[in-house]
């Protein structure tokens, strides 16, 4: 992936999702925020652009949760793609 890419929105509305930070799979609702150019607390490292989306659980939950620009491993939220990988299993409403 590109610094670009990384930069850009990894999800949008409607898209669904898995969060291994709940354990759920989502529906993003919307687009929150983005924050870009931050640094570590401790050791003043640039750290990745992050996207935070308002996202709706299967239970009808709401979760603010993000993309880590694609570093899934940081990441709250991840495609099916991932979650497949990783071993989350498939979308119940694919």
């Amino acid at each position: 992936m590109s610094t670009e890419e990384m930069t850009q929105p990894q999800f949008s509305e409607g898209d669904r999702a898995y969060s291994h930070y709940i354990m759920r799979w989502v529906t993003v609702k919307k687009i929150d925020h983005t924050v870009r150019n931050a640094t570590h607390g401790v050791t003043g490292s640039p750290l990745p652009d992050t996207t935070w989306y308002k996202c709706e659980d299967d239970d009808g939950r709401t979760h603010l949760l993000d993309d880590g620009h694609g570093n899934w491993d940081m990441a709250r939220l991840v495609p099916p793609r991932i979650a497949s990988r990783y071993g989350y299993g498939q979308d119940p409403k694919s």
